[in-house]
């Protein structure tokens, strides 16, 4: 902020995107703690083990995308402009187990799908976004 050098516009450029950048990844890593708690199967939050394995590719598939955005921004590597919503990972398994068992586990992946949804929106606007150059 206080230096004056040729670099300065495009140093306050960069600043302004990682401030901008920084809210969405903050609400990344807390609904990643949320879906945390599916993973380690805490009280409450059973999933079936179809789901549970749905799950796990869907957080697989994230950890890969967020590893392609910081290769991108270290420079490894290209970021593909076009990407698949990684939600359709989990929401078919969900959906097959609601539609079949109408029970609490039923009407605790409802609140799953809400949550897998807002990260993956953010994930690929934030791809998008740094992909495009800021």
């Amino acid at each position: 902020m206080l230096e004056f050098g040729p670099s300065r516009e495009t140093s306050l450029a960069l600043r302004a995107r990682l401030l901008d950048w920084q809210l969405r990844l903050r609400i990344i890593f807390i609904a990643r703690i949320a879906l945390l708690k599916y993973r380690l199967r805490l009280s409450g939050f059973e999933l079936p083990e179809a789901v549970l394995k749905a799950q796990q590719t869907f957080n697989a598939a994230l950890a890969r995308r967020m590893d392609e955005i910081a290769d991108h921004l270290q420079k490894t590597s290209h970021l593909p402009q076009h990407r698949e919503p990684l939600l359709q990972l989990i929401a078919e398994p969900v959906k097959d187990y609601t539609g079949a068992e109408p029970d609490a586990t039923a009407t605790r992946l409802q609140s799953l799908l809400p949550l897998c949804a807002r990260i993956d929106s953010l994930v690929t606007s934030l791809a998008d976004e740094i992909a495009a150059g800021g």
